[in-house]
């Protein structure tokens, strides 16, 4: 039986960035996870933006996470001798004078003006039927090319003899005083990072976590390549060369995974609307996000089970929160340092 200290269910956003922090730390570990269809990591636009919303606002602390991310992520790629991470432009249209006018008072407030630059002219992007009023300029974006990231890291891990490509079964979990048996492991502590799968965890199905179900298409084009993020109705996103990202949707009722016709249609019609010049629809993707009704990570230990812990509910901001809360997390796992509240698991009533 091989002892470890950790081991490692799922390897999307949370689990791959849980599993390079700990293996930076030195710390061992082994990942068991099979693709399946609704994942949401392996086709995110992996899009970190630090202003969003209606109102341009910042993201939830931003201003700690977009730095640590940055720094991170760098480190991987130079690790696993791969380019995945990507400094953006964030354009983001303006539609009326109101919002025109919203934007440019942003210049002036100094909490979040190191985030916004003066408006942007329309001009530059002659190939898509622009804003009315062209574009406001967000500084500081980025994005992870997750189908890129998860890829390698999969292999490099692989390669280490630390993963095992495997549909995780809960009834052959064997919680003993001296650790948890599973198949031929025994680890001292568990770790779920599952996504919106979570919910059919029997030890941590409790925690309010929700789908919710997104799709996206790729757009191909021939004559254009893109370097920056366009967010109209939707986002614009580089996903490859020439290829494009377009979406998502957002559908919190939904009763399967695959392709629904009426957002497809949504989104051909976008990218028709959207593109001047000659483009083809490649490819339909579809993800189910985890979501949390207060909006903040699933973090902790479970209350009955110590040996039992999840580190979930990244969202829709997962590429920005997950190096941050993983790096929080590993130093409470190895230095027994405290939990932040606002994403401890405690927070939550165990039923």
């Amino acid at each position: 039986m091989k002892k470890i200290k950790y081991l490692i269910v799922g390897q999307g956003i949370a689990g791959t960035v849980l599993a390079h922090t700990l293996e930076d730390e030195n710390l061992d570990f082994h990942i068991i996870h099979q693709s399946q269809p609704g994942e949401s990591s392996s086709v995110a636009a992996g899009i970190m933006n630090p202003i969003t919303g209606k109102y341009f606002v910042k993201s939830w602390q931003i201003d700690l996470l977009l730095p640590f991310a940055r720094k991170k992520y760098q480190c991987w790629e130079e690790k696993l001798q791969c380019a995945f991470y990507h400094p953006r432009i964030l354009l983001r249209s303006i539609h009326d004078v109101a919002e025109q006018n919203d934007w440019l008072s942003k210049t002036a407030d100094p909490s979040i003006k190191h985030y916004i630059s003066d408006y942007k002219d329309k001009t530059e992007y002659e190939w898509l039927h622009n804003a009315p009023l062209g574009y406001g300029h967000t500084i500081g974006a980025g994005q992870v090319m997750w189908h890129e990231f998860l890829m390698k890291s999969a292999f490099h891990w692989k390669e280490k003899g630390v993963y095992s490509d495997a549909i995780f079964d809960y009834k052959r979990i064997n919680i003993t005083s001296n650790g948890i048996v599973y198949n031929s492991f025994l680890a001292d502590q568990v770790i779920f990072c599952e996504g919106y799968f979570m919910v059919n965890n029997p030890w941590f199905n409790y925690l309010p976590l929700d789908g919710a179900k997104g799709e996206a298409i790729l757009v191909k084009t021939t004559d254009v390549l893109l370097d920056t993020i366009l967010k109209h109705k939707f986002f614009l996103s580089p996903f490859s060369e020439n290829v494009f990202w377009l979406g998502a949707t957002n559908k919190w009722a939904f009763s399967n995974i695959l392709p629904d016709l009426d957002a497809v249609d949504l989104l051909h019609e976008e990218a028709a609307k959207m593109f001047k010049i000659n483009h083809q629809v490649m490819q339909q993707l579809v993800g189910i996000r985890p979501t949390v009704r207060d909006r903040r990570p699933l973090i902790g230990r479970h209350p009955v089970h110590p040996r039992l812990l999840i580190f979930n509910g990244l969202g829709t901001k997962g590429t920005s929160l997950a190096p941050y809360w993983a790096s929080h997390f590993v130093e409470y796992l190895k230095l027994n340092a405290e939990l932040s509240k606002e994403v401890n698991i405690s927070r939550i009533k165990f039923k």
